[in-house]
């Protein structure tokens, strides 16, 4: 996760906040095998360990599916999946104006 260690360094270095979500757009994503179930599996627990909540917008029903028969759904959060990914970065961005 080189490229996650560098972001949060330029974010320190210039005071901003640390980063809270990875919202990752799947819309052109039509299918997944478990080699992207795994790839999946340990991006989450990588960002877990640094408290970042991993975010998925505009899944098709068929990745959805695959999500859930994998069992990642549960991993994730059926709350950190969302229709569109403008849902899940207005969901993203409240939940870090809240105190």
């Amino acid at each position: 996760m080189k490229w996650l260690n560098e972001e949060e360094e330029q974010l320190a270095d210039k005071n901003l906040p640390e980063i809270k979500h990875l919202i990752i757009d799947m819309s052109s994503v039509a299918d997944i095998d478990t080699s992207g179930t795994h790839a999946l599996e340990k991006l989450y627990k990588t960002l877990e360990k640094k408290n970042v909540k991993l975010v998925i917008g505009s899944p098709v029903q068929f990745v959805v599916d695959k999500l859930h028969s994998s069992g990642l759904i549960k991993l994730i959060g059926e709350e950190n999946i969302f229709i569109s990914v403008a849902d899940a970065v207005l969901t993203c961005s409240s939940a870090i104006q809240e105190p």
